[in-house]
């Protein structure tokens, strides 16, 4: 249940008794008691009895609509968000509080246009208030509209330029944007001004993978950092001892990615060819979302358990019920992480897997699952958990199938050399930039295709171009897309690039992949962390080292020696060497989902083993 941020008592006026107030955090504290234990109708009905028209009912109100929104009862939840506001404008009309909490509420249940509402009354109102501007900005970014939102940011910063908030909301909202160097500013002076919000701390370390200006030990330091803020206060379970090492084992996992997602990829061929005589598999999904992919995870799935609903210690509770002998994490820092849910360390073996590119920070979680070519021998001190090296590819990839699988065409004769990049406007920063402009220079008449998810017209055109001009990236010569609704649509589009240009120094992972199933050779930047070898990795697998470039100097000659040879071949030759390419993929270790399984299978076993063996 949405926790009480104390507006009794700073807005009901001096007639509310030090008694009623107990009698309304009474009430407050055993609502929020149902809530924790799951009795969600029951703490509504509690709350709802106690919901009046008095001021004293603030927070109640406050509650009520918070708890209706989690329900998906928004008709009832505004009527109670509503009183809120009505009775804080009756009794303390100048103060905006009981209005921001309305909006807050209804931002975070994703009613957009109601939470614009009430932040375009309070900017209105209360011009000076850098929250309503701070509101306003978190509605745009959520809606796409990202050229509101910077300058809503901003407005609020020239009116409070020291707001914790507003700088940690703002650095969210630049990473999200190939600005991760101004985001990590931003997230310094958020947490130099005392912020301390948990969801901050992986945030910024997630930026940290995207950023040539901080080390590996930096980025490491920062996730070992938000590993303590995530653990901090958790009780861990009981410990289950681990016991038996070659019976059948439960494996579960966890993620919000059980749908039409790059995880799915990845994650669906192990599933379905993993040996169901040694191995149960439990699907914990964090998210509500259902789609048909959803539903062929519930297929392959042993039990699907939906933790939406469930707070941290509760879904642990669940997890420790469905008695998992080994508990992956899907996500890391990710959107729709469950990551606290591992500090309560409901399984005997926990472990990092797939979903995310740097270490989990958390002492909790004893393994990673990476290769040799991701996380070499003398990479160690960069986790905290014990790296488990699979021999590579750390992963298997999936292609679409049937109809969806996309048709390659050959270049058309005398077209100019097209680079691209389907990857995240995320993983874009100064220094890739930089290396992509020296490669359209050094080939005149060359264009670049960026496409990305969420890139809304707008913003490419007054946001993007000009930014990209400014790292001397000549805007004339670049086409940018958003996310395309099919998967074939999607994949045709690689018909139009030449060379893919991978990101650094996160590498793309669906991307690179997509870009060799579709003919296109891509061109990786070799580093000194796992985001910035999983392109190696994914190359040497296929058989294509030669892309794999070892520095700077390097990746700039091969993007454009690829372009060279691309442009001198005829259409006929051209479809030839794309078809080798898919070839190539297809017939790889990348894509064996059977002896990929096999050695996933192997190394679980020996985490079991070791497990049983520490008693």
């Amino acid at each position: 249940m949405p926790r009480s941020r104390g507006i009794v008592r700073t807005t009901v006026d001096e007639r509310v008794t030090e008694g009623v107030l107990s009698s309304v955090q009474r009430v407050l504290a055993e609502a929020s008691a149902l809530w924790s234990k799951g009795d969600h109708a029951q703490a509504a009905a509690l709350l709802k009895r106690h919901a009046s028209n008095k001021p004293e009912a603030l927070q109640v109100h406050e509650a009520l609509g918070g708890v209706l929104g989690k329900l998906g009862q928004w008709d009832q939840a505004g009527y109670h968000l509503g009183m809120m506001v009505e009775l804080g404008e009756r009794v303390a009309p100048g103060d905006p509080r009981p209005r921001m909490m309305a909006a807050a509420i209804l931002l975070n249940g994703k009613r957009y246009a109601d939470a614009r509402k009430q932040y375009q009354t309070l900017t209105s109102r209360w011009p000076r208030l850098a929250e309503g501007w701070m509101g306003l900005a978190n509605v745009a970014h959520a809606t796409d509209e990202y050229l509101e939102a910077e300058r809503n940011y901003q407005k609020a910063l020239e009116i409070e330029p020291e707001n914790m908030a507003v700088h940690g909301n703002f650095a969210k909202f630049l990473k999200q944007l190939c600005r991760v160097e101004d985001s990590l500013e931003h997230y310094r002076k958020a947490f130099a001004l005392g912020l301390h919000e948990p969801d901050f701390f992986g945030e910024q370390a997630f930026a940290m993978t995207n950023a040539t200006t901080i080390t590996p030990e930096e980025a490491c330091a920062a996730h070992v950092l938000n590993g303590q803020v995530i653990s901090q206060g958790v009780q861990p379970l009981p410990p289950v001892r681990a016991s038996e090492p070659e019976r059948k084992l439960r494996l579960g996992f966890v993620s919000g990615d059980f749908r039409r997602h790059s995880v799915a990829y990845f994650l669906l061929p192990l599933l379905e060819k993993i040996d169901r005589t040694g191995f149960e598999i439990v699907l914990f999904m964090t998210t509500p979302v259902d789609d048909e992919v959803t539903q062929r995870f519930r297929e392959l799935a042993d039990a699907w358990v939906p933790l939406v609903q469930l707070n941290d210690h509760h879904a642990a509770m669940a997890i420790r019920g469905h008695k998992v002998d080994v508990l992956f994490d899907l996500s890391g820092n990710t959107m729709h992480t469950r990551s606290r849910v591992f500090a309560f360390g409901p399984a005997p073996v926990q472990v990092s897997y797939l979903g995310y590119a740097n270490t989990s920070g958390m002492p909790s979680i004893g393994y990673r699952i990476v290769d040799a070519m991701t996380d070499p021998p003398g990479s160690e001190h960069l986790a905290t958990e014990q790296l488990v090296r699979l021999d590579a590819p750390f992963l298997c990839y999936q292609p679409p199938a049937g109809d969806l699988l996309g048709e390659i065409r050959g270049r058309t004769d005398g077209s100019p050399v097209t680079f691209g990049s389907f990857n995240t406007l995320a993983k874009l920063n100064d220094f890739t930039l930089r290396l992509w402009a020296q490669i359209m220079h050094e080939v005149p008449g060359s264009t670049l295709i960026l496409k990305s998810y969420k890139l809304p017209p707008e913003y490419a055109e007054k946001g993007l171009k000009p930014h990209l001009a400014s790292r001397e990236i000549d805007a004339a010569r670049v086409a940018l897309f958003d996310q395309v609704p099919g998967v074939r649509d999607h994949l045709e589009m690689y018909n139009r690039v030449d060379v893919a240009l991978d990101t650094y120094p996160y590498h793309g992972t669906t991307t690179t992949c997509e870009a060799l199933l579709m003919g296109v050779p891509v061109v990786s930047l070799h580093g000194a962390t796992h985001a910035s070898r999983v392109g190696s990795s994914l190359l040497a697998s296929v058989g294509r080292a030669d892309l794999i470039a070892r520095s700077a100097d390097e990746y700039v000659k091969r993007g454009v020696e690829l372009a060279l040879d691309a442009r001198n071949r005829g259409q006929s030759a051209d479809h030839t060497a794309r078809l080798a390419l898919r070839q190539a993929l297809l017939g790889s270790p990348l894509c064996d989902a059977p002896a990929y399984a096999r050695r996933f299978e192997s190394a679980v076993r020996q985490m079991w083993r070791q497990a049983c063996a520490a008693g």
